[in-house]
């Protein structure tokens, strides 16, 4: 089974799947944090090498300031793809990030939020160059090796399932470099499935 069926199978079931009540209600002092699985792919645009699709693992915190939305803060470890195009030719190369982001969450209802951030991210270990048409004394730079990168980082949020301090969050995110090279794609959209645990804040369960 090719992982983009898998992928397209489990959005169809997660949002099929009936309301429960107890959904994310924002309110002034609740911290909640989510933890779970993020797969990620590098927007290549007219790049001819194809991003694979890969996997890691991120964790949010979000503490509410009002009743429509809050303060969110992430953290996502991943081994992304750069590629850079120059003069006709191409390199690719993977990097281990560590990518952290703090932005604000707004609440459309108690379902539906977006989030925009502030991300930056740092590198991890060595990176390794996976294809290159250029010779070897004539490598470009990529990204990979940056030591920090910076950005903006776009979530879309959807919450199908709540129940006392348990919620299943599928979070859509997109990451848009401000610390590109020239002629290089580093931008990826990504996908967060996690479980979000209430920690603290003003409600009461049973």
């Amino acid at each position: 089974m090719s992982f983009s069926f898998s992928f397209r199978a489990l959005l169809i079931s997660v949002f099929a799947l009936p309301f429960l009540a107890w959904a994310h209600v924002p309110r002034e002092g609740d911290v909640r944090a989510a933890i779970g699985p993020f797969w990620y792919k590098t927007d290549l645009r007219d790049h001819s090498f194809d991003s694979p699709t890969q996997g890691g693992l991120g964790i949010i915190v979000e503490g509410d300031v009002d009743h429509n939305g809050g303060v969110e803060i992430g953290a996502f470890y991943n081994r992304q793809l750069f590629s850079i195009q120059k003069d006709g030719k191409e390199l690719s190369e993977y990097g281990k990030r560590m990518y952290i982001t703090m932005g604000y969450r707004h609440w459309f209802n108690t379902y539906i939020s977006s989030a925009v951030a502030f991300f930056s991210s740092y590198a991890m270990g060595e990176s390794q160059i996976i294809k290159s048409d250029f010779a070897q004394n004539a490598q470009p730079k990529t990204s990979a090796s940056d030591v920090t990168e910076y950005g903006f980082d776009f979530s879309f949020q959807y919450e199908p399932l709540s129940r006392d301090r348990l919620a299943l969050v599928v979070d859509a995110r997109y990451s848009l470099s401000l610390t590109s090279k020239p002629g290089e794609a580093s931008n990826f959209f990504g996908l967060f499935v996690a479980f979000k645990y209430y920690i603290q804040g003003s409600e009461r369960f049973q």
